[in-house]
């Protein structure tokens, strides 16, 4: 029989603790009054011209270098064109091919042992509104979480060399809650996933034990407990496993967790890069980072989860 291997993938979203939206100048808070805090700018009114937060970049900034990632020296935003009912603006600006930081890793203990999980980039980008379904096969939208500064955190699959994927949901889960505890040192995002300051989309596929080529991936939409990221993953590992045993051939789509029933339910066929027509976004300038305003970030990291614990068990010798 044949025997499969996990890979999976991790997508984390971060909104950042600043006073104003990512290119606006509207409040920031949880919950209050539906449409409150919103202007012509995130409501992508004509006339509204966007203008980047600069606490949210040095934010971003001070994150990708805590996860060990290289700065580009030069950066841009692009225009993700989609349908968002969620995102006046019908389009999402957020980075492409020109990402804040790339090749870095977030380092996990599997089974006690360390891991290294590769991450490909950290880019900036705005958040959506939010959609309250109602009676009447109706919708409502609520604009005030509309352009909060967003980061998302992007896994590499497969890894380069001297680095790890994960492979399993108890290690997905390990690595969700690491990336936590290193945003909460870094003071970065409240990281209140009941609130979805933070929340994870896992890319999960499976493949023959030492095929090279990756099998057909399918993704979970917002999960926003270390709970349902694990028995997410969990649960749709072993369906895809018991859909190619059955002879069957996995789809690639969005799928969602259903967390009464315990089950991934599909929501959506998976878009492709192309199908958004990314393109450089007119009203935004390029940003460049030289060595000076890197290294004043760099210096305000302070010591992190596992090196503050390495030292602890090193100095006072605590198991």
């Amino acid at each position: 029989m044949v025997e499969y291997e996990p890979v999976i993938g991790m997508e984390v979203h971060v909104e950042l603790l600043t006073k104003s939206k990512m290119f606006c100048g509207c409040e920031v808070a949880f919950g209050g009054a539906p449409n409150t805090r919103c202007c012509p700018g995130c409501l992508g009114l004509p006339g509204g011209l966007p203008v980047v937060n600069e606490k949210a970049v040095e934010l971003m900034t001070k994150a990708a270098l805590a996860l060990h990632c290289e700065i580009a020296p030069r950066t841009i935003f692009h225009r993700k064109n989609y349908f968002y009912p969620d995102l006046a603006k019908n389009y999402q600006v957020s980075q492409f091919d020109k990402p804040l930081g790339e090749n870095g890793y977030v380092e996990i203990l599997a089974g006690g042992k360390p891991k290294k999980i590769a991450v490909r980039r950290v880019h900036m980008e705005e958040d959506t509104g939010k959609l309250l379904h109602v009676e009447g096969n109706r919708s409502l939208v609520d604009f005030n979480r509309s352009g909060m500064a967003l980061m998302e955190i992007v896994t590499m699959n497969p890894p380069p060399p001297g680095f790890d994927q994960i492979e399993s949901a108890e290690e997905a889960r390990e690595y969700l809650q690491r990336l936590r505890q290193i945003l909460l040192y870094l003071e970065v995002s409240d990281c209140r996933m009941e609130e979805g300051s933070m929340r994870c989309e896992p890319n999960i596929s499976i493949k023959p034990k030492g095929q090279t080529k990756l099998g057909t991936k399918t993704e979970i939409k917002n999960l926003n407990s270390f709970r349902a990221v694990y028995m997410g993953v969990d649960f749709e590992l072993k369906r895809q496993e018991k859909v190619l045993r059955e002879g069957g051939k996995v789809v690639q789509e969005t799928r969602r967790w259903d967390d009464d029933r315990g089950v991934t339910a599909s929501m959506r066929s998976k878009e492709h890069a192309e199908e958004y027509r990314y393109y450089p976004d007119p009203d935004l300038s390029p940003m460049l980072f030289d060595e000076e305003y890197v290294g004043r970030i760099q210096a305000q990291i302070p010591e992190l989860p596992l090196d503050r614990l390495r030292r602890f068990m090193a100095d006072y010798g605590i198991s």
